[in-house]
């Protein structure tokens, strides 16, 4: 029988080809936050935009955070009409090569109001999103039905660049990753990298979201923290760094910890590391 893809997972799961999708259900400091949960948060964030903001195309600029409030806001932002800037939590790194342009809209949740000054001096034009409030509704929103996402680069040589992408590409790309990694059921995707950046978001968030699998999410890479989250759940796939493996592979454990079975890494892996994580955790690494 064949194995069913990640397509044919949508379309049993009610999110058939074109359809928006979701988001997943995530667990975060020892919580789990359901899906209809971080959908309620972005449906109440939606609301409060308001019409003429959810209909206006002009570029729409976020801090997006490893934090369900933030995904849920990206969520909410998807259902409008304008393409979505994915910035990071912080702001040195919101100077661009072109600059972001004036007026840009910045939506900022009340966890980040305190950049609105670093913003206001880029020329951006801040609107308040609300806090963690949960609306309930018969009907679902489009979420991921908005033009695009514009992320940046690391800015490893030299200032970050903004990069574009459809949606629509987005959506097969992921969708295409969670259909090679053949996800058995109920397991999930571990999220440790940042979300504002295409590595990270595509590995794990909208991973999560093509299958609708629980996201395991970090706020920031501690190896503690991550040695906890994989004792506590499933998860089949982890994108990392070299350096996190590195870190994880010589960290001290009170127990047997298991991994997720795939983990896949941009950058060099050198046969010391990887013969170590191998050893000490049973997995072996992949280099992407």
């Amino acid at each position: 029988m064949r194995e069913a893809s990640a397509a044919d997972q949508r379309a049993a799961q009610g999110h058939p080809a074109g359809a928006s999708l979701a988001p997943p259900p995530i667990f975060f400091r020892q919580r789990l936050w359901p899906a209809n949960e971080i959908a309620g948060m972005a449906m109440s964030q939606w609301e409060a935009l308001g019409e003429p903001f959810r209909a206006a195309s002009q570029l729409t600029a976020m801090v997006m955070a490893n934090h369900p409030e933030a995904i849920a806001l990206f969520f909410a932002l998807s259902a409008c009409q304008a393409p979505i800037l994915l910035l990071a939590p912080e702001p040195r790194s919101w100077r661009t090569s072109p600059p972001v342009p004036h007026g840009t809209r910045l939506v900022l949740t009340p966890a980040f109001a305190h950049l609105e000054r670093q913003a206001a001096d880029l020329g951006l034009c801040v609107r308040a999103a609300p806090g963690p409030a949960t609306v309930v509704r018969n009907r679902a929103l489009p979420f991921l039905t908005c033009p695009g996402l514009v992320v940046l680069t690391s800015g490893s040589t030299g200032v970050p660049r903004p990069v574009h992408r459809s949606i629509s590409s987005l959506i097969a790309a992921s969708s295409a990753l969670a259909e090679a990694l053949r996800f058995p059921d109920a397991a999930g995707v571990v999220a440790a990298l940042p979300l504002d950046r295409a590595y990270g978001l595509n590995n794990s968030l909208m991973v999560a979201t093509v299958l609708q699998r629980p996201l395991g999410l970090l706020e920031r890479f501690v190896h503690n923290d991550m040695l906890s989250l994989c004792e506590r759940g499933t998860y089949w796939y982890w994108a990392g760094t070299p350096v996190m493996a590195d870190i994880l592979s010589r960290s001290q454990l009170s127990g047997p910890v298991r991994m997720p079975p795939i983990c896949s890494f941009a950058g060099r892996l050198s046969a010391s590391v990887c013969g170590a994580f191998e050893a000490r955790f049973g997995t072996r690494l992949r280099q992407i």
